[in-house]
């Protein structure tokens, strides 16, 4: 005999024990957050208010209306920032920085403020780092473009990556140690002749990725200046076997130059580092962080993973007034996968600004994107519906990706 009694007093006891890991879990937050920041409850409690107060002073003065959706506030927060407006600057780096411990139980609160503090925190001073940097850099390059080969002695320090390189295995195949370091040698003098040796770190790691062959079985290599800051493109979205490997050797290679001239501008050469390829997005992709390598602007952004809608399926009318629940969902996508292309090409003609229409009339705006992709005459009229549904769950996902592109090149102007 089914026992209603029984069943919901396991249910209860369930829902029970889950608020009281619930309430562990935020206690030990909240523990962890005072012993890490040396302050007190109260301390916390006033600075969480302070910031409160502050995003809401902020948000009066741009006219941003807290009770519109989240993503409409996003795309004004963006267009105000395009420009220069230093109320958004400060306004969207709490957005980025998920500002929203406001409500909720006190302990809670206090856990989330110092959380988001530290992104907060993170994130001016990286912005900071960007900004500064970023000038000395272009001033870096352009002094760089103009050296000329010199002859200087050089120092110990060719003999020095000589063995790191050995050691460490930085070299090609077939290698002749006495030619490299012959070749290493006068790079050492084209850096002291040349004054960098504030930059020597990244100097050294370009030079040997870009030249790594040459380097070690060219005899007499002479580096061109114009070329030792050129930009490299890597393929980071995709692992043939091979090249995923040799990014984690260049970023160890970075890394370990970095220990070895301890005494060097690693701030401008960090900036150079990111500059100069794309290996930085590798790291920031697919190396946990910290790594030693700088953040790119990409990076913070996922990391950070500030949320761009509150909630979509209350949100949007079109999702909102379904009966379809997620796991329905997956499995309709699932059994329809041969839809997904077209889907995902309607999506890629969404602009940020489309965001509008998507919340003042979601049906038509989707059924308009599926019409224009050509979906409705691929599929069944028993599909439409569902189709549709997909279709909104997906231009919410790139929403999400374009809001997030915007906001990394956003706050690198």
């Amino acid at each position: 005999m089914y026992n209603v009694t029984k069943e919901v007093k396991q249910v209860d006891e369930l829902e029970m024990l889950k608020e009281i890991d619930k309430m562990i879990d935020e206690t030990q937050d909240l523990d962890r957050e005072l012993e890490e920041t040396g302050m007190s409850r109260e301390t916390l409690t006033a600075q969480a208010e302070e910031l409160k107060s502050e995003y809401n002073a902020l948000s009066s003065k741009l006219e941003l209306n807290l009770s519109d959706p989240l993503p409409l506030r996003w795309e004004k927060l963006l267009r105000l920032h395009s420009t220069s407006n230093p109320n958004a600057v400060r306004l969207l780096n709490m957005y980025i920085s998920d500002c929203n411990f406001f409500g909720g139980k006190a302990d809670e609160c206090i856990a989330q403020y110092a959380a988001t503090r530290k992104r907060l925190d993170e994130l001016t001073c990286w912005e900071a780092w960007y900004s500064s940097q970023s000038q000395q850099y272009v001033r870096l390059f352009n002094r760089i473009k103009c050296c000329k080969i010199g002859h200087a002695e050089s120092g110990t320090d060719a003999e020095s990556v000589f063995n790191l390189m050995m050691r460490n295995g930085y070299t090609s195949k077939n290698a002749d140690p006495s030619i490299l370091l012959d070749n290493l040698t006068e790079i050492s003098s084209f850096i002291h002749s040349a004054g960098l040796e504030n930059v020597s770190p990244l100097i050294w790691f370009l030079v040997i990725i870009h030249n790594q062959k040459k380097l070690c079985s060219t005899p007499g290599f002479i580096v061109n200046p114009q070329n030792i800051l050129r930009y490299q493109e890597y393929n980071i979205s995709q692992n043939n076997g091979k090249n995923f490997d040799q990014y984690e050797q260049y970023c160890n290679l970075y890394l370990d130059l970095k220990d070895m001239f301890p005494q060097a501008d690693m701030k401008l050469c960090d900036m150079g580092f990111l500059k100069s390829s794309n290996l930085a997005q590798w790291c920031c992709d697919f190396v946990e962080y910290p790594c030693g390598i700088p953040s790119t602007a990409a990076g913070i952004i996922e990391r950070f993973s500030p949320d761009f809608f509150s909630d979509p399926w209350n949100e949007i009318e079109l999702l909102n007034s379904s009966n379809i629940t997620y796991d329905e969902l997956e499995r309709w996508e699932f059994a329809h996968s041969r839809l997904t292309g077209l889907i995902q090409s309607a999506v890629r003609s969404i602009r940020p600004d489309d965001i509008h229409e998507l919340l003042s009339n979601s049906r038509e705006f989707i059924h308009e994107l599926a019409e224009n992709s050509g979906i409705l005459s691929e599929i069944r009229s028993i599909d439409v519906y569902m189709t549709l549904i997909s279709l909104c769950i997906k231009a919410v996902a790139q929403f999400e990706l374009l809001f997030a592109e915007q906001t990394a090149r956003t706050i690198v102007l």
